[in-house]
């Protein structure tokens, strides 16, 4: 992966010092910049991987404030700076800082710095990457009147009409029709909104039943027939809910 560095110091002896280790170390310099407002206007444009910055740098902010001002970008700050002492650690630990290096620094202490960054970058590019997949799942999985079930390499087409009911395992959620089973990674939570507007009914804690799909109801044993191999319960607190819903599709 290159790297893309923004170096931030106003010491400009040890910004050529910096920029000559970055680029010895096989990593892309954005530009180095002595003060917070162009480090400011050049992480909004260049968008860097990672900056390097003094805490005591020109402008109006501090490398500090600099730091915190771009938190929501998520954009890695080491701090370079002079100060070893435990209280400027401290305070700098404070702000948005992914490591802390007291100058001088050699290409060793740099090289492994940089390589903590680009762990921390791929950790939330695959964090970000696993969260969009789960939400397209979850997002995608009703389309129109049918289902898409993954199975291996390979997405299920079902059509809605044919599920007889879904049942709640975990995180998980059981897709049942008169002759197969699909399991998909959903809330039942979730499968109940996508489905509000249609004939589906929770009839139990952990069914949501097809009332179009139903051939028969014992009330006295508390059970839902399907067909003559598919029966469910639902419990008496739907009871009332189940007998208004069938009247009404009646």
């Amino acid at each position: 992966m290159g790297l893309h560095i923004l170096i931030v110091e106003d010491d400009p002896l040890f910004a050529v010092e910096l920029e000559m280790l970055v680029k010895e170390l096989g990593y892309s310099l954005i530009t180095k910049v002595d003060n917070s407002g162009e480090a400011l206007e050049q992480i909004a444009l260049n968008k860097p991987d990672l900056v390097l910055m003094d805490i005591d740098i020109k402008g109006g902010m501090n490398g500090k404030e600099v730091a915190n001002f771009i938190k929501p970008t998520n954009t890695p700050v080491v701090f370079i700076t002079s100060y070893a002492d435990a209280n400027s650690y401290e305070e700098a630990s404070e702000a948005n800082m992914l490591a802390y290096l007291v100058k001088p620094v050699n290409k060793f202490s740099l090289q492994s710095t940089i390589k903590l960054a680009l762990k921390h970058i791929t950790e939330n590019e695959q964090a970000e990457t696993e969260q969009e997949a789960s939400e397209v799942k979850e997002e995608s999985f009703l389309l129109k009147d049918f289902f898409f079930f993954r199975e291996k390499d390979l997405f299920v087409k079902v059509a809605l009409d044919d599920i007889c009911f879904f049942k709640a395992e975990g995180d998980y959620v059981l897709a049942v029709t008169s002759g197969n089973r699909y399991m998909a990674r959903i809330k039942f939570s979730k499968i109940m909104e996508l489905l509000s507007e249609r004939d589906f009914l929770q009839v139990h804690r952990s069914y949501l039943a097809n009332l179009n799909a139903i051939q028969s109801i014992n009330y006295k044993v508390f059970a839902i027939q399907f067909s003559d191999e598919l029966t469910i319960n639902f419990s008496r607190r739907h009871q009332a809910n189940l007998r208004s819903r069938l009247n009404h599709l009646s």
